[in-house]
């Protein structure tokens, strides 16, 4: 689960545009992260303001809307009241605070070092994160040696030795409540530094 947000607003969107008008109703969550609106919409939709009804969040800076799932209208679909569907209980919004990577260590190495260690930061740390680690270009006959689904590696030969003029960089996908975030060693930007 993501965490409770309170102090978030949510209104309805009269006219499906997307964007919180300042005639459209609104509702900030409380402590708790619940909301309440109380309106009666009906099938005549010759009367544009009580049917159909567009239940939105506006996300607040920092963050990404999570649930619910992708429309056609819009990157992220609004709860839908109608007639037929009068009434939600518990429909949540779901949002996750967007974060950034990055990965530091040695961006040097003669041919016959033995091991060099990489580390990610992930700020904010906040969350479950699930690492994966890879060497891209790789021209220098390295390889992570154990795990690359940890928050550091450590990089070795396949060999006895690094090859010669060779190189290799170092990139890291971090996942944190479905969001993916992809760094490289000192830099955000593909390739990242050669080693």
């Amino acid at each position: 689960g993501e965490p409770v947000l309170a102090g978030w607003t949510i209104y309805l969107d009269l006219n499906n545009n997307g964007v919180k008008d300042p005639t459209e109703p609104s509702t900030v969550t409380d402590a708790n992260g619940f909301y309440t609106f109380s309106v009666t919409p009906d099938a005549n939709k010759a009367t544009s303001t009580n049917d159909p009804y567009y239940v939105r969040e506006i996300v607040q800076t920092g963050w990404t809307q999570t649930d619910p799932g992708a429309s056609t209208n819009f990157a992220r679909g609004p709860l839908l009241v109608t007639a037929a569907t009068p009434s939600y209980a518990n429909q949540n919004f779901g949002n996750t605070e967007a974060f950034n990577c990055s990965v530091s260590g040695p961006v040097t190495a003669c041919p016959e070092t033995n091991s060099l260690s990489y580390t990610s930061t992930v700020t904010p740390s906040t969350g479950v994160l699930t690492y994966a680690w890879s060497l891209i270009n790789n021209t220098a006959g390295a390889v992570i040696s154990g795990s690359a689904t940890g928050s550091s590696i450590s990089v070795v030969p396949s060999g006895t030795d690094f090859i010669a003029g060779g190189s290799f960089n170092v990139q890291l996908v971090v996942t944190r409540n479905g969001i993916s975030h992809t760094c490289y060693l000192g830099s955000e930007v593909s390739p990242g530094t050669n080693v």
